[in-house]
């Protein structure tokens, strides 16, 4: 195995690990996490919108709705000036669980350098740079 794959499979083991721990805990699938997200951040978005955001296929977003609205973390209303288009928002549990999923995320940081002390972190960061400043590819 070369040096080179070796670090992207790294990076990928990583990604996973520190995305499992921040899911294992929750009910929720990592797609039906971003639906909440958007939902939050754009309360009362159509269905068709959020399909747009998410670029996913309807029948998709439709399925994810289905399953959140069985949950009771979303709810769906019909605004009196179309009746054909429904507002989705997130019921108090969902935005209950979005707040808990969110701070999850933002304890991230300290996760991922948990293992490392400081002169390791600086080091990181500072080959990690070095990657990022020589990403071109020839």
């Amino acid at each position: 195995m070369t040096k080179g794959t070796e670090i992207q499979r790294l990076f990928r083991e990583l990604g996973r690990h520190y995305h499992e721990q921040i899911i294992k805990e929750m009910t929720i699938t990592p797609q039906q996490g971003r639906v909440i997200q958007v939902i939050h951040q754009f309360s009362g978005i159509s269905q068709s919108d959020l399909a747009n955001v998410l670029h996913r296929k309807k029948p998709t977003i439709s399925s994810i709705l289905n399953n959140l609205e069985k949950g009771a973390l979303i709810y769906r209303e019909v605004p009196k000036d179309n009746a054909r288009q429904k507002k989705i928002y997130l019921s108090e549990a969902g935005t209950k669980l979005y707040e808990e999923v969110n701070a999850k995320f933002r304890n991230l940081d300290k996760l991922i350098v948990s293992n490392l002390d400081s002169h390791d972190q600086n080091e990181l960061i500072r080959i990690l740079n070095k990657m990022i400043e020589k990403k071109e590819v020839e």
